[in-house]
């Protein structure tokens, strides 16, 4: 999910969970009635996920798509809601999203491989994101998001900056968790040259 508090994608459909201030406060009155609803719901949807109100939530675009079934955004961000008690469930909606029609395909593997690893499916987790790095953008990736963290047995909400280094830090505790020491490296290598330090 992106970040509601970055300006860099004001009002678009790649405003993913309410990207931009403005989106949360006030929208801009030209933009469609669905869309507006959408930028409303992904307001409140981070804050019920920072109060752990997972299922609330996740409710929110339940009801969306009960109206826009089609809605790719809105199904990453169902899942993205379901990770934390359902990531079966999580799976099942962010595997629906062909990576060549996201908005942002980097999200979506990254809550794809999210959830496969809370699922113990760490290694197929890996090989995702390995592909996704092959053929994905080489450059950074700012403009912020809200994504779950692995951390130990549980996952945390938190900020990230940039996309790619996220895609980088989460392959590399894939690959400790699996003991695969090139692939520790390799991953290390790959968010240093980010200009960060895999942890």
């Amino acid at each position: 999910m992106t970040d509601p508090h970055d300006s860099s994608a004001c009002h678009s459909s790649r405003c993913s969970i309410g990207r931009c201030r403005s989106c949360r406060r006030s929208l801009d009155p030209d933009l469609p009635d669905q869309l507006q609803l959408l930028f409303q719901l992904q307001g409140q949807a981070i804050d019920f996920l920072t109060e752990q109100r997972y299922t609330e939530a996740a409710a929110l675009f339940e009801f969306y798509l009960k109206q826009t079934p089609g809605d790719v955004l809105a199904r990453n961000n169902l899942g993205f809601c379901l990770m934390p008690p359902r990531p079966e469930m999580a799976l099942h909606h962010l595997e629906s999203i062909r990576l060549d029609t996201s908005d942002n395909p980097t999200i979506t593997l990254i809550n794809v491989s999210t959830a496969l690893a809370l699922l113990g499916r760490h290694g197929e987790a890996l090989e995702r994101a390995e592909y996704h790095w092959q053929r994905g953008p080489t450059e950074p990736q700012p403009g912020g998001a809200y994504l779950w963290r692995l951390k130990d047995d549980a996952i945390e909400l938190i900020h990230a900056p940039d996309l790619r280094l996220s895609l980088a830090h989460l392959a590399h505790g894939l690959a400790q968790h699996l003991d695969l020491t090139d692939r520790v490296r390799r991953w290390r290598e790959r968010a240093e040259a980010l200009g960060a330090t895999a942890t």
